[in-house]
């Protein structure tokens, strides 16, 4: 069987991406597999950061536009989809598509609006215009139509081949601070439309003619600007960087105004949920994501865990880890490393000197301010840091640990921003396999993995982590006894048996079909 598997993010070598890594590697043993990616990939560091196998994969680039796309995999049996947060729509004969998290936005509303996009990329042309906003926008504002562009903004534009239409934007700078008169240039397919300063009392409305050129070659709209931060410049909780805010936007003779989802055409407007049905079944990484593919998608999935490599276990040493990438909540599901020092002071102030906290993560330039502030917080503290740690640095981090500590979802609201809690938790199963007794927080994915007070402990709150882990530490004996229950419980999530489970779930994706 010919094979595609797809990742948007290969080089931040997270767990979504060993995740990826390891349903290549497993079904390469069995078929033809191809690990398609946007970028160029460095195969060696991908395997050794990672720990993967792929020698027997090929890698493939393939386009970023979901028409393209849809052509680059029409070639496969199986698409494989295991990008966070991916919109792509699937074109090969089957599809599979795995959820770390679903997204929050939009919902299904009828049959028809659920096999929209199905409908409309099997299409031998293209029959209306659509509007796909590539790259650089921000989320719809609470007005119900504008939405703020990054530094730079993309947004391609399919019309019929032959047609031509007029476009219309209009962009504002009525938020920037007083005072303000943020350079704005507009380009489309690189020529320039604007180029000028917008004063905050003046929008401006930019138009062109547009020729279209058909479904697999877009126009590309091109907004770049001066940005703001608004909890910066106005003291406010909003960290995010502000160009120029889009008002309206509209193509051709029928006006597509920036409403609740941001329209393409009739046909696209389930997205960002149409794409789904182009893919045979949904997999959740966990029974926690599972039940949020159910509430906000209101769809059905199966449970597929992540495989995880199974660790070495050395002579232990008095270390506790905490393993993750470096960032704030205000982007994601952050590792809380800030709260895990603070936690660290206060098991220091109890009496346990004598151990040391390591934290090894990645940390984009994005992360730096975050890491900066980690930094700080530790001071005079026996913390050790590990940034973009080698996978020889993680295999003795892993190996000498006694306790492993995570963090992820504490003092979040789990009801509001379940996102932001841990979605399965393949480090915390990477310690335990090489014994170290895992302390997480007890919601989300590390419920599943951790049960309380056979294999590891739960906590709720920063008191409880270090009363928990105080425990642990004056009990060598109970400490002892769960460092062996958690090197057993890791053998339900090691590579052997995440191969049979893909294995069989490709089956039965593929093979009811077929028959």
């Amino acid at each position: 069987m010919r094979i595609a598997v797809f990742n948007e993010h290969w080089e931040t070598y997270g767990g979504g991406e060993q995740f990826a890594g390891g349903i290549a590697q497993a079904l390469s043993l069995h078929h033809d597999v191809d690990v398609l990616t946007h970028g160029e990939l460095d195969p060696v560091l991908l395997e050794s950061r990672l720990g993967l196998d792929l020698s027997r994969t090929r890698e493939r680039v393939v386009s970023k536009r979901e028409f393209e796309f849809i052509r680059d995999t029409a070639e496969y049996d199986l698409l494989v989809n295991c990008s966070f947060m991916s919109h792509m729509p699937n074109g090969a004969r089957h599809g599979l598509y795995v959820v770390h998290f679903p997204s929050r936005r939009g919902g299904m509303s009828g049959r028809a609006r659920a096999r929209a996009l199905r409908t409309a990329v099997r299409r031998s042309r293209l029959e209306e215009i659509v509007i796909h906003d590539a790259a650089g926008l921000h989320p719809l504002e609470a007005d119900g139509r504008s939405r703020w562009t990054e530094r730079k903004a993309q947004i391609e534009l399919f019309v019929p081949a032959g047609e031509e239409v007029a476009l219309e934007l209009s962009l504002s700078s009525r938020h920037w601070p007083i005072g303000s008169r943020p350079q704005v240039t507009v380009t489309l397919d690189a020529e320039p439309l604007f180029d000028a300063e917008i004063d905050r009392l003046e929008p401006v409305t930019v138009t062109a003619p547009v020729k279209g050129r058909g479904r697999y070659d877009s126009i590309v709209l091109t907004i770049e600007s001066d940005f703001f931060v608004p909890s910066e410049e106005f003291g406010t909780a909003d960290p995010r960087e502000l160009g120029i805010l889009i008002q309206d936007l509209s193509v051709g003779s029928r006006r597509l105004a920036i409403s609740k989802r941001w329209r393409r055409a009739r046909a696209f407007e389930a997205r960002p949920l149409g794409y789904l049905q182009t893919y045979d079944v949904i997999a959740s990484n966990s029974s926690y994501t599972q039940r949020w593919v159910r509430e906000w998608w209101a769809r059905e999935s199966e449970i597929l865990y992540p495989p995880v490599k199974l660790r070495e276990r050395a002579e232990k040493d008095r270390i506790i880890l905490g393993v993750g990438r470096f960032f704030g909540s205000h982007v994601g599901h952050s590792k809380k490393q800030l709260e895990l020092v603070r936690a660290f002071r206060s098991l220091c102030r109890e009496g346990v000197g004598d151990w040391t906290l390591h934290l090894a993560g990645g940390c984009s330039e994005e992360g730096r301010g975050y890491l900066d502030e980690v930094r700080r917080a530790s001071t005079g503290l026996p913390v050790r840091f590990h940034v973009n740690a080698t996978g020889a640095d993680l295999r003795q981090l892993f190996a000498r640990a006694s306790i492993f500590w995570h963090a992820t979802g504490l003092r979040e609201n789990a009801e509001r921003n379940p996102d932001r809690l841990e979605h399965f938790g393949i480090s915390i199963v990477e310690a335990m396999s090489a014994g170290a007794v895992p302390v997480v927080f007890g919601k989300g994915g590390p419920a599943e993995i951790v049960h309380h007070g056979r294999e590891g402990v739960h906590f709720s709150s920063k008191r409880e982590l270090v009363d928990r882990t105080l425990t642990l530490i004056r009990d060598p004996k109970l400490l002892q006894a769960m460092s062996t229950a958690a090197q057993h419980r890791a053998d339900d999530f090691g590579f052997e048996e995440f191969s049979k489970r893909i294995e069989a779930l490709v089956q039965r994706v593929v093979l009811p079909v077929n028959r």
